[in-house]
């Protein structure tokens, strides 16, 4: 988790404080509205941290392993409810991600917190918000909780003339220390490798960060995600909930539980077509 760092200095708030919980953060964002500040850009975010992040042993983000739904559970309702709160209470700026005016914000500190992996960091630096040095700080997320937020996927396509020798490539990038610390100083690219969190850039100061040494905070939490294993409905199911249902909760007032339910229809619906 991201957050401004004049935002907390002027309310005098420990950032430890806020990630307490969820409604600590919330709470957090009561205070801010006082200041005309919104917490997050959009109550989304909130929901969709929850979702990534407390996933259930054994259960992919969505489906059990025998590929059942599990999108009317408590992490779901949990995550919805939090959201429609946020957005009850006043405390997003109905700011899309990835939006001309999202990025307008983080340049601004229009609003205060933004989930993300720790890629986002190396894109603040590098072009989304190059002049904001010094102003952010990285936290963990309330209660606690590691999770995976983006991430580099590798392919090979069937009609490759070459599949070994790109697996080869693949397995390199991936399994190499040299490669893979480059990308990580060049691009921000943090490692999945944990071999690589030894190296001394991992205790060393981000200016960017306030002189934070987040890349070890970072490496901590890598080190301590469970592993999750995607189910080939995930997208189907991902699309059904952040595109339809939780735009249902949040801008439309819907129900959370029956909104829950009508989404597990459809992707069951939709699944019919693997």
């Amino acid at each position: 988790m991201f957050y401004r760092r004049e935002h907390m200095q002027d309310l005098g708030i420990d950032p430890n404080e806020v990630i307490k919980d969820w409604d600590s953060l919330l709470d957090y964002g009561v205070k801010l509205k006082e200041k005309g500040i919104p917490l997050v850009g959009h109550a989304g975010s909130l929901a969709q941290a929850i979702i990534n992040t407390e996933v259930e042993a054994g259960n992919s983000i969505y489906f059990t392993p025998e590929g059942e739904p599990i999108v009317t559970n408590e992490r779901f309702v949990k995550a919805f409810t939090i959201a429609q709160k946020a957005r009850e209470l006043g405390l997003d700026g109905r700011i899309g991600d990835w939006s001309g005016e999202w990025i307008d914000g983080l340049n601004k500190g229009t609003f205060a917190v933004q989930f993300s992996g720790a890629w986002l960091a190396g894109f603040l630096e590098s072009w989304i918000a190059p002049t904001t040095g010094g102003k952010w700080g990285s936290a963990d997320l309330p209660a606690g909780n590691y999770g995976s937020w983006g991430g580099t996927l590798l392919a090979i396509p069937s009609q490759s003339k070459n599949k070994e020798a790109a697996y080869k490539l693949m397995e390199f990038l991936a399994k190499n220390e040299t490669p893979v610390i480059y990308e990580f100083k060049e691009n921000a690219a943090f490692p999945g490798l944990l071999e690589t969190y030894d190296e001394p850039m991992f205790d060393e100061p981000m200016p960017f960060l306030g002189g934070e040494k987040a890349r070890r905070q970072w490496a901590t939490i890598a080190q301590n995600i469970k592993p999750i294993t995607p189910y080939k409905a995930d997208n189907i199911a991902r699309a059904v909930i952040l595109e339809q249902a939780l735009p249902a909760v949040v801008e439309d007032g819907k129900d959370v539980e029956e909104a829950l339910r009508d989404a597990e229809k459809l992707i069951k619906r939709r699944m019919r077509n693997l």
